[in-house]
């Protein structure tokens, strides 16, 4: 359950007057300078998964680097790609991102397999995750409905919402490495 859950189960987002906060679902579409930082051949192959998900149904939200650079304005290549799935969709992820020629990067590097499925083509590297790390949350429905909204290269996408994404970044601090 993620902080956005608890706010809910506290009484609901409040505004600083102490009455019901509206929640804006979209960001305004923008031109991100940061995305042209990304190379042609990179963001084919991000499209590539993207629609390898859509076509499988899936739905997907955007964290890491991505949601980081679309909330505060500042890019820091990350080689990567992180998308959010409920864990029920967890296998079909993984079979609709084989089936569009990506391979499991558990073959060159072994990686946790219980929140993550790290895939990659030609280098290029899609994670798919539907845990926090250390197994003290999953993705649910309310990180879908607290979504905002983003467009980058001609694709509509859904971020991680930004308490989600500090929370997953937080717990990301107490392993191996720090983002």
């Amino acid at each position: 359950m993620g902080l956005t859950r608890h706010r809910e189960l506290a009484g609901g987002p409040r505004s600083l007057r102490g009455g019901p906060r509206k929640r804006t679902t979209s960001l305004k579409p923008l031109h991100f300078r940061w995305a042209d930082a990304i190379s042609a051949k990179e963001w084919n192959i991000y499209r590539t998964a993207i629609h390898a998900l859509r076509e499988e149904g899936i739905e997907l939200l955007v964290g890491g680097g991505f949601a980081r650079a679309a909330y505060t304005g500042y890019w820091r290549d990350t080689k990567d790609i992180d998308f959010y799935v409920r864990p029920k969709d967890r296998e079909r992820a993984e079979h609709a991102l084989t089936e569009a020629g990506f391979a499991d990067y558990y073959k060159k590097l072994s990686y946790d397999r219980a929140w993550i499925y790290r895939s990659y083509k030609r280098s290029v590297i899609v994670d798919v995750i539907w845990a926090m790390a250390n197994q003290r949350a999953q993705v649910d429905e309310v990180w879908f409905e607290h979504a905002p909204q983003f467009k980058i290269r001609g694709e509509r996408l859904l971020l991680v919402p930004p308490e989600e994404l500090l929370w997953c970044k937080l717990y990301v601090m107490q392993r191996d490495r720090c983002d």
